[in-house]
Formats: structure tokens, sequence, C-alpha cells
């Protein structure tokens, strides 16, 4: 990497869209008129004269502001009644001539005539220009046809013409004095406060007309327009308390058409904007918006294939088309002002519609028609089906006409077609649904063409499993895939049997290897034929999987098998009773509990054993009693006690179920009977055991968690050696290795100069492996442990991680950072970073995205909250945090623990498929604000003429010998420079400036005790005029931008060109500016 080579990363000017700056602009378009409604209150009000009116400043703002604009807006009328006809654009046009030409003449003729002709031309130009407007406005709601194409020009002519003569007639008329007075030296005439004031009545009234269609079709070019008109009737309404031309109300009347000639300006610029997106001239977008929407309602309601019909509140009918016309066979004049209940609803459905439709809310605030199905009836009587879209609107224009009439609006659709359908559709469900409640268990069908036509859903996640798809496939097919040949074709000959002969088919007992899957199956199936949707036949199969039933019946005699030889090995016996007989059954393991022998009868006392100990009878009785009397309780178990012959006592239990029969009298008893004296003895000693178990599991879960502790202080103390065993790793490369490789370096530059051509390229060779061998020695020591982590804290080595990350992996993370946060503790400091960069190396392996978030900040006074996330694939976090599945690296369980430990929290969030985010949050101490750093101007670059002497004085300053010494040689063959000193450290450094005051300091940024940018700053305080030169191995912006704060002059590394090394001490570096110093560096 060379000295002085930058890199700029240019940012692409985004382009605001025009629409966007109008609708931001439209935000403060209303401020100017009320600013000038204010000020033409409180200045007529106050009665202000404040007279000022310089020679011909009002003529020429007349012509410029107004005239112009005016004129230029009448163009594009003229323009646009050429190409549509439309004759409220000519109107408007003229409306806007006759303003315009009027001003502009009376500021003319005003400096001749006075304030009478100024006013008298004026007044009548704005009495005709509103009554022309306003008739603009008529034809722009109405539906008065285009002008023929043969007239219009001569229109065009005829119209503005006049407006020019009739201004020219009354300029001259008044020049004359022919004119009634409209304005004396005592004020306005009472006839020109009547004929001004009408006009300023008459052009409010097309304002507002105007803003009405800005309403109805929210076009900006007319929200502008109508802004403009309503500043026109402001200085109209103004013009009432005019006493001179120069007093301060005419001002504010002409800034309120200055101000309108800039609204119509921005109009026309929307109106240019709208006409490019819909690809038309300006003449055809006006002409669209005045006219084509209601030629294209009129034109959707006769050519819309739905009934469309209005009616009002007392449901007359208002509008019918021509669908409706057809659909229900009445003329549009026969249903025109009928009753539509009466006409086309059934009478048992009059009342429930008419209800539905009184009850519905009106079309606004973001509600949908609503959607209902009635059936109606035609002129002939006949009824069908429709499906009705009813909204209710009020029949008016814009937000002004709040008590016009409420219209019932419906589209009518036949769906006569929809409902057979619908009807065929649940006929075929229905007939499937009882192929499924016949079928016993699995079923399918075949169809004619020998394909498989239907199946349940049990069926394709059972038997056929593995034929997918398999809902019409060729039956055939999917039989050779489940079943080996043989047993295929004959399957496939019974289905056609079936088919062809209508005999249904029983298949005997089925057992059979799969072809799919290795495994044996038993099925039981059955073939009938049937009638299918289609009028022709298939067959119908049903089927039961018995595998697991025939293997059930195995395991079942194996199991009964295995039971008596545990029962006779175990001593359980069973027995048996019949009360209706009498009969007792006993087994021999049964008599042996009791201690008699085969074949020996039970003695019994009261219906149960004689041989139950005196203490426990009554509850055996009360057992036997309740499961008699208690037909429900037909279960029933006991635990007793029994003393044998020899007068051993043992412990039994009876567990055994009661039989009734529908009188609910007991039929028979059967169950068994199991020695538990050991187990008796064991409860006992565990009842004993118990009493210590508590205070002995205490014991052991306060061992187990002193052990978690003291297991946890050292993992983590094992994760703060390991960090502090890769920090002095990488300091010894910076401090032996790196600086070594840079020494090497210099000198072989030194060498590069003195050789002859013929060696220079083995040198060129060996310089380029030491570059390599420095830069890869640079990122080692980074990856290691990154030096701006213990300099600058968690906030730049964050920022260094960021840029490394998207240089190493092309992995972008956004950061976002609050300043003013204090980390001392190394400990925190090393998790902190390593958890965020474990973090963002899991996002770059797992997540399948290449961008990740990270957010720093305070949650709280004291507690530090971060937070990393990405929209990547997601993981179960349960599993991960609980389990601790990451296999190395520092994983998600392993950053919870030291988290904990350190008294942090470690949250997770995610799921598949939609992206993790993790939540850090650790106790730190209060930001404490930070003191104002002075920063002093750097020195700018030695001129020639500034020198004392053609020699510069260069001061190095390095902690390595090797570094200094390489320096030194190769400044020392350099005519132009000279070594005056050398020093090891930051504060020899500032005592040799002092001492030999050098015009240059080349200044190593990692210096024992003060740093390089602290001894800079020193220096730069007292000796301004001194050039400080930072050298680092570090190809850093935040380090560079810390020496450039401090003082230096320029930011160098080690393992740059030499030659921009001379430049720079020349000062002649071409580095990038930054903080009022240059950067140089191949990172910037």
């Amino acid at each position: 990497m060379n000295y002085g080579s930058t890199a700029h990363r240019q940012t692409p000017i985004r382009r605001v869209p025009f629409e966007a700056r109008l609708q931001s602009l439209k935000r403060f378009s209303l401020l100017p008129l009320a600013i000038l409604a204010i000020l033409t209150t409180v200045v007529a009000v106050l009665d202000i004269r404040v007279s000022l009116l310089p020679p011909f400043l009002f003529p020429l703002l007349q012509t410029v502001l107004v005239f112009v604009v005016y004129a230029s807006i009448s163009y594009l009328a003229g323009v646009g009644f050429q190409r549509t006809g439309s004759w409220e654009i000519l109107l408007f046009g003229t409306t806007l001539l006759l303003f315009g030409t009027a001003l502009m003449l009376a500021a003319y003729l005003s400096r001749f005539g006075g304030l009478n002709t100024n006013t008298t031309i004026h007044n009548t130009s704005a009495l005709l220009g509103t009554i022309v407007l306003l008739v603009s406005m008529f034809f722009a709601t109405g539906s008065a046809p285009p002008a023929a194409k043969t007239s219009r020009m001569l229109l065009t002519v005829v119209f503005y013409g006049a407006a020019i003569a009739f201004m020219a007639t009354v300029a001259i008329l008044t020049l004359l004095g022919l004119t009634p007075s409209f304005f004396t030296a005592s004020g306005p005439t009472a006839l020109r406060q009547v004929l001004y004031g009408t006009a300023t009545i008459l052009l409010a009234i097309s304002t507002t007309w105007m803003s009405i269609l800005y309403y109805r079709y929210r076009a900006d070019f007319l929200y502008w327009s109508f802004l403009g008109f309503g500043l026109i009737v402001l200085g109209f309404a103004g013009g009432l308390f005019v006493h001179v031309l120069s007093d301060a109300v005419s001002w504010l009347c002409r800034l309120s058409w200055y101000f309108s000639s800039f609204y119509f300006w921005i109009a026309g610029l929307a109106m240019h904007a709208e006409a490019r997106k819909k690809s038309m001239g300006i003449p055809e977008l006006l002409d669209r918006f005045i006219r084509h929407g209601k030629r294209n309602y009129e034109f959707f309601l006769e050519t819309a294939s739905d009934a469309i019909i209005s009616m009002d509140r007392r449901h007359r009918i208002l509008l019918w088309n021509a669908a409706a016309e057809r659909l229900f066979g009445y003329s549009s004049d026969e249903a025109l002002g009928q009753n539509l209940f009466d006409l086309i609803v059934p009478p048992q459905g009059t009342v429930p519609f008419e209800k539905t439709v009184e009850n519905l809310p009106l079309l606004e605030d973001g509600r949908s028609p609503i959607v209902l199905e009635l059936t109606v009836r035609k002129r002939s009587g006949e009824t069908f089906p429709t499906e009705i879209s009813l909204s209710v609107r009020r029949l008016s224009v814009g937000h002004f006409a709040r008590t016009a009439e409420i219209i019932t609006t419906m589209s009518i659709r036949d769906i006569t077609e929809r409902k057979r359908a619908e009807a065929a559709v649940i006929r075929s469900r229905m007939t499937f649904a009882e192929l499924v409640e016949r079928a016993p268990f699995g079923i399918y069908v075949v169809d004619s063409e020998f394909r498989v036509a239907h199946m349940n859903a049990g069926s394709q996640t059972g038997a056929f499993r593995n034929v997918q798809p398999v809902i019409g496939r060729d039956f055939d097919e999917v039989m050779h895939i489940l079943w080996p040949e043989p047993v295929a074709e004959e399957i496939i000959a019974h289905f056609r049997h079936t088919l062809d002969t209508g005999e249904p088919y029983y298949s005997p007992r089925f057992i059979n290897p799969r072809h799919d899957i290795a495994v044996v199956e038993s099925y039981e199936w059955e073939l009938h034929r049937m009638a299918l949707p289609d009028g022709r036949y298939g067959v119908i199969c049903y089927y039961f999987d018995s595998t697991k039933l025939r293997e059930a019946e195995a395991a079942l005699r194996e199991s009964e098998e295995r039971f008596r030889l545990a029962a006779k090995a175990a001593k359980i016996g069973a027995y048996s009773r019949d009360f209706k007989t009498g009969q007792d059954y006993w087994s021999p393991e049964f008599l042996a509990i009791y201690g008699l022998g085969p074949g020996e009868p039970l003695p019994m006392k009261e219906g149960v054993p004689a041989a139950v100990h005196p203490e426990d009878r009554q509850i055996v009785l009360n057992a036997a009693r309740s499961r008699i009397e208690c037909p429900p309780e037909n279960e029933f178990s006991s635990e007793h006690r029994i003393i044998l012959p020899d007068g051993e006592i043992r412990w039994v239990m009876i567990r055994g179920r009661m039989e009734f029969d529908a009188q609910k009298q007991p039929l028979r008893s059967h169950g068994f009977a199991m020695e538990i004296t050991e187990r008796k003895r064991a409860e006992e000693e565990l009842r004993k055991l118990n009493e210590t178990l508590e205070q002995r599991v205490a014991e052991r879960t306060e061992l187990a968690e002193s052990r978690a502790r003291q297991l946890a202080r050292l993992t983590s103390e094992l994760a703060l050696t390991e960090e502090r065993e890769r920090r002095r790793l990488a300091e010894v490369l910076h401090d032996h290795l790196q600086q070594l490789l840079v020494g090497a370096r210099l000198n072989l530059d030194i060498l590069h100069h003195q050789a002859e051509d013929g060696q220079k390229q083995a040198l060129e060779a060996a310089r380029s492996l030491l570059a390599e061998s420095i830069q890869t020695s640079r990122s080692i020591t980074a990856e290691l442990s990154p030096p701006i982590l213990y300099q600058n804290g968690l906030i730049a080595g964050l920022e260094w991680l960021s840029r490394w990350m998207r240089e190493k992996h092309g992995f972008s993370v956004e950061m976002q950072i609050e300043p003013d946060v204090v980390i001392e503790r190394e400990a925190m400091l090393v998790v902190l970073f390593k958890t965020v960069r474990e973090l963002l190396f899991n996002a770059v392996k797992h997540s399948g995205v290449n961008t990740a978030k990270a957010s720093l900040f305070r949650d709280g006074p004291d507690r530090l909250k971060i937070v990393v996330s990405d929209t990547g694939k997601g993981f179960d976090p349960d599993r991960k945090l609980e389990h601790g599945e990451e296999k190395g690296g520092y994983g998600l369980f392993a950053i919870r623990e030291r988290l904990e430990f350190l008294g942090g929290r470690f949250e997770a969030e995610s799921a598949p498929g939609k992206g993790a985010s993790f939540t850090i949050t650790v106790p730190v101490k209060k930001a404490v604000p930070a003191q104002k750093s002075i920063v002093f101007p750097n020195a700018p670059p030695m001129k020639s003429s500034e020198k004392k002497s053609p020699t510069l004085r260069v001061l190095l300053v390095d902690d390595h010998a090797v570094v200094r010494q390489g320096l030194s040689m190769i400044l020392s063959t350099q005519e132009d420079i000279e070594v005056v000193g050398q020093a090891a450290d930051g504060e020899e450094a500032v005592a040799l400036a002092r001492e030999v005051q050098p015009d240059v300091i080349l200044m190593d940024i990692s210096l024992p005790g003060i740093n390089g940018i602290e001894a800079a700053r020193r220096i730069h305080a007292e000796q301004p005029g001194i050039r400080i030169l930072c050298l680092s191995m570090f190809e850093d912006h935040d380090m560079a931008a810390s020496a450039l704060q401090s003082g230096a002059a320029e930011y160098l590394t080690k393992s740059g060109d030499t030659e921009v090394l001379l430049s720079a001490i020349r000062g002649q570096g071409k580095g990038a500016s930054l903080g009022g110093g240059q950067f140089v560096n191949g990172d910037s």
C-alpha cells in the first residue's frame, strides 16, 4: 500500500421526485394566504397610510409578476381550446388575459391619469373577468358540446381580441374623462365599491367552485389554481380599502396578486408533471379532468354488464341502466320514478331487504359496500337469485353540501348459473361424503379410464404415502409402485373384473411384502362397482390395514405366555367367582399366597377370606359391599394383611373387576392377588429415609451451587486470560516483528536507490514480499486483539469490527451507537466485544443474509443494552440456549453464562424463517460528561519562501531503534533533509522539540509513556509552526482522526512508499483533508 493513495467513495445524490417536493411545499401553501389576510386586515382596520411608490417600480412589477404569468397561462388555454374545443378552457384563458392586461395597463396609465384611471381600468376588468370565470365554472360542470374544429381558431381570436379591445376601450374612455369617477380626492366612490365588491363576491364563488373540483378530482394543479384565485380574491377584498396607489393596503393587495402568479406557476408545473405521467399534453389533461369524468361515468353505466340502480330515501328509482333493462325487462322510462321494492322484490323479501337498506351507513371513512344475496323478480314474474352490492352516498360534491339528498346505489348481478354450479358441487361433495361414510376404513375410487379419481386423506398418508401425486395417476402404475409384479397384476385383474362385470370382490387373507418399502403388510379389502358423477362406472375399494391387528394378535399370544410364566415366577394368583352358580376359582399361585396347597379350599367368612387380619377385615368387607351395592363402581382394589396358618403375617394386594347384568345384579367377579410384603417393608424404610432426605438435598444443592459459581468464575477468568494472551501475542507482533519488517523494508529502500539497474528487479521482489509480510502480520494482529479496542474503547472497537466484517467477509453491519458509554472493567469490555463479534460471525455463517444491525444504547442511568439482529433463517432459541449445541466458538450458551456471571443478561428472540435478535444488558457506570477538547489549527505546508534555510530539519520519534535507524539512513540520502535528533518516547520527543526546533517531526503513534498522539498535541500547542507527521503500523480511520485532531499535519503508515513519505516531509502530501489536517491512508 502506497502513501498518498486515497479511495473516495462517492455517495450518490438521490433526486427527490417532483411530486414529493410538491407535497412538501403544499404543507406551507396556506401560510402566505393567512399572513396576507392578517396584514391586510390589520392595516385596513388601523388605517395605516404609509406611501411608497418609486418611479416605474409599480408598472414593472405588474408586467413581470402578473401580466407575463397570466398571459402564458392564457396562451396554454388557447392551445387547449384548439385541441379539445372545451368552452371552459377558453373562458378560463379569457379571464386571466383580462386580469393580466388590465393590471398592466392600469399600472402604466396611472402615471398619466392618476388613481381614478388605475381604479377604473382595474375594477371594470375585475367585474367582467369574474363574470367570465363564473360562466367557465358552469361549463366545467355542465355537458356543453365542444366547439367545431373549423371555428376554434376564430373563436379564440374573437374572445381574446374582445378582451383586449374591451380593456383598450375602457382605458381610452377613462383617459378622455368619459367614464364615471371611481376614485376622487375623498376616496372611492359608491359606484366603485359596489362594482368592485360584486366582482370580489363573484370571484369568491368561482374560487369555491374550483375548490369543489379539486376535492372531486384530487389533482394538484387544481389545488394550486384555486389557491391562486383565492389570493386574487384577497387582493380584491383589500382593494376595497385602498386610499392611494402607494399606501400599505395597495401594496398588500399587489403582493396577493404576485403570490397568485407564483401559485399559478406551480399549478402549471404540476399540470406538466401530471401530463408527462399520463403521456398526454397539458390541454388534453385539462379537458380530461373537466369533462371526461362525467363521460366515463356515463359510458360505464351504459356498458356495464351488471344492472346498476339508484334510488332515494323514498325508494323511488333515479337511475336504471341498460343492463337493468335487459335483466328485469322494464325500460328506463317505465322504471324511473317507480318504487323499487314494488317493481322487482317479491313480497316475502320486501321487509328484510328494506330494513337492510335503511340501516346501511354512508359509504365514507374507508367503508366497503355491503354485499348480499337476494331473490328478485322479472317483469314476467319469474324469480331468480342475485348478488347485490349496496352503498349509500350523499348526493354532493366534495365536502360542501351536507344537507344533500341521500342516494342508495346498487349493483345487481344474476347468479343463477353460479347457484347451479354451487348445487352441483354440493351434490358431488355429498356423494363423496356418502362414500366416506360407507367405507369402514380406507377408501379410494378408480374411474372408467383406470385412473385414481378419489382417495380419502387417511389412504394418501397411509398405504399410498409413497405415491405422490396419487389423484389422477394411472392405477396400473400405482399398484406396481406399491407391490411386486405378481401381486400388482393380481390386484389389477380383480379391479378390471369388477369394473367390467359389476361383480363385487372380497379378498381372502392378504399378506404380502411391499415393493416400495421393506415390510410385510396385511390387508382386508373389497371392491364394488359404482356410478360416478360423470355418468360412467368406476370401482370403489374399501380396505383395512390389518397388519397391526395381526401383529397385535401374535403379540397378545406371546404376552399371555409371558404373563403366565411371570405370574408363576412372581407368585401372582388369579381368582374368579360366579355369583349365579356360586362357584369359585383360585389358581395354585393364589392359594400359595394364603399358605395353602393346590386344590385346598380357601376358608371364607362373611364373603371374604377368613385369613384376613382382624384389624383389616372391616376395610375389606366395606370394599366388597361397595362393589356390589354400587354397580357403576365395577373396578376395585384393596391392600390388607393376612394371617397364614403358621401365624406368619403377609401383605397382599387384591385387584378385580365386577360384572353386572341388565338389572344391575352381580354376575361374576374376577381379578388377581399379589403378595406385597416386601414392598410394604420398603415403603416403611423409604418413609424413614425421607425424614432425612430434605436435609441431605439442601446440603447437596448448596454444594452444587458453590461449585457452579466457582466454575463460572474460573470460566470467566479463563476467557479473560485467553484474551490477555491474545493481546500479548498481538503486541509482540506489533512491537517486534512488524518493526523489524519495517526496518528491513527501509534498508531495502536504501539499497534500491543505490543499486544498479540489474539488481533493482530482485530488490523490488524482496520489497513486495516484505510489504506482504507486513500486511499479513497486521491482519493477524487485528484478528488476535484489535488495538483500537483497548486504546479507544468499546465504541471504537465495534466500529472497527463493522468495517472489518465488511472487508473480510463482505458482510454489512449497520451500527447505531450512543456515544456517552463508559466501560472501565476489562472483563466487561472483553466479554461485550467478543459477544458482539461471535453473534456477527454466527450471522455470517448461518443466517443466509449479508446484512445485520447492531445497536448500542443506554437503558436507564446504570445499564447498557446492545441489540444484534438479522433477517435471516432464524433458529429455535430455547434449544440453543438450554442445550448449548454449538461445537466450539463463543456459543450462545457460553455467552449467557459469562454475561450472567458479570451481572448481565442475555436474551434471544428467533423463529425458523423469521430472523434472529439478541439483546445484551449489562450494568455500567454513569457517563461522565466529556471535557471539551481544544483543537489547534494544523500547520499548513511550509512554503519555500518561509524556510530559514534550504535544508529541512527533521526530528525522528520511534521507540524501535531499527525503525529510527532505517528512517535516518533514508533521510541522510536526501540533500535537502537533515536529521537533527532522535527520541525513543513521547516525553523525550517534547523535550527535544523545544531544544532543536525542527521543521518536521516524524512521530510514531505507539510510544511508551505518553503516546504519539498526546506528544503531538503538546508540541503543536507550544510550537504550532512545526509540521508533525504521525507514523503507525495501523491502518485505522479512528486512529488517524485522533492524530489529526491532536495537531498532526498528516497520518501515514510505516509500510507505505518512501517517495510519498519524502513528499510529505517536504510539504507536498496529497492526502484527503480531515479535521484540518491530511489523512494519508489506503483504507480511507
